[in-house]
């Protein structure tokens, strides 16, 4: 159980990751978007 717990933490810290890198992505070709 205890590898089990880690390795659920370990893939929602990456999900994390990805949705803050993909946020900041989407922020930034909103602000290209209103540049134009």
């Amino acid at each position: 159980m205890a590898t089990y717990v880690v390795l659920l933490v370990v893939v929602l810290v990456v999900a994390v990751c990805i949705l803050g890198l993909l946020y900041l992505a989407l922020s930034r070709t909103e602000r290209h978007d209103r540049r134009y």
